[in-house]
């Protein structure tokens, strides 16, 4: 049966970002330490309300979201992206930026789920790839004020939203801005 909302509110914590498993299994809501619980991840079985974890995190939690195949869960923490796997709770990897010191604002798996792209705060674009734990080399994107991205279905593409209304494409492998701003509205 369908779980009721207040069954997942197991903690004192209100929620601040949410995201569901591709398979629709597993639900993954961040908790808010603005409300004096710690920071972290709940993960819960959807079809029972069962919490299944809670991942300590390093910090605030902006952005929370579930790989492709369901296997990884990555989130936006302070200054660095946690990445855990789904089926045991345990963290296996970070992501930090070296070049940078702006916390990640938003983060999305390719398709395949071999690479994690995150916008910060200042709006740079940055692609790791999650086998090795590295920053791909990209071009220096010059531009501010990236507030969302997805990657294309191919994976070649990373789309951004800007807080100026417009939508941007680039190349996934080089960082390349492959379209001029696209004025949305």
């Amino acid at each position: 049966g369908v779980t009721q909302a207040q069954d997942f509110a197991k903690t004192d914590a209100d929620p601040r970002d949410i995201a569901i498993s591709p398979d629709g299994r597993l639900a993954a809501d961040s908790v808010d330490p603005m409300t004096g619980a710690p920071p972290g991840i709940v993960v819960w079985e959807v079809g029972t309300g069962e919490q299944r974890w809670l991942l300590p995190a390093d910090g605030f939690i902006r952005s929370i979201t579930f790989s492709p195949d369901g296997l990884r869960l990555a989130a936006a923490e302070d200054a660095a992206v946690g990445i855990w796997d789904t089926t045991n709770g345990e963290r296996v990897g970070q992501v930090t930026a070296s070049t940078r010191d702006a916390w990640p604002r938003e983060l999305t798996f390719s398709g395949d789920g071999r690479h994690v792209a995150v916008i910060d705060w200042n709006g740079s674009l940055a692609v790791w790839d999650l086998a090795t734990l590295t920053e791909l080399e990209l071009a220096p994107i010059a531009e501010v004020g990236r507030s969302s991205i997805a990657f294309g279905g191919s994976g070649s593409r990373i789309v951004s939203g800007g807080d100026d209304g417009t939508v941007t494409v680039w190349d996934a492998a080089t960082g390349a801005q492959v379209s001029e701003p696209i004025p949305l509205g």
